[in-house]
């Protein structure tokens, strides 16, 4: 939320692609996967 991606259990391959420690959208946006809830 909030420029965050909240990782849940129902993600899907179609939805997300987990790339060397990091989320990329299907918009192309890049987000660093941290331990720590930041908000």
């Amino acid at each position: 939320r909030n420029g965050y991606v909240e990782i849940t259990k129902g993600l899907t391959a179609n939805d997300t692609v987990v790339d060397e420690g990091h989320v990329k959208l299907r918009n192309g946006q890049k987000v660093t996967l941290s331990t720590n809830n930041q908000s």
